[in-house]
């Protein structure tokens, strides 16, 4: 049995890249792009979701335990915010 290795990554909503490519023509801001598209969400799931599509998600911060296949724990940890948070991540060894 392996190592495992459990991430939570938080991300949030760029809202300006929902207004670019999905309102480039509606002049409207950030924050009525992000209701109007969370809106459209909703009603295309029947009201289950407003899930956004990965793409519009930037990682804001990466927490992570690492436990042996015994269970037990070996380390956790929070990389750093923002853009180099997320490189470490990819580092992770």
């Amino acid at each position: 049995m392996s190592d495992f290795l459990v991430i939570d990554i938080e991300t949030t909503i760029m809202k300006g890249l929902v207004n670019a490519s999905e309102f480039p023509n509606d002049n409207i801001s950030d924050d009525e792009a992000y209701i109007k598209y969370r809106d459209k969400l909703l009603e295309d799931s029947n009201q289950k979701s407003d899930f956004f599509p990965v793409i519009f998600h930037r990682p804001i911060s990466i927490s992570y335990v690492h436990a042996g296949s015994n269970y037990k724990i070996k380390k956790t940890g929070v990389l750093p915010d923002g853009d180099d948070g997320v490189v470490k991540f990819w580092e992770f060894d």
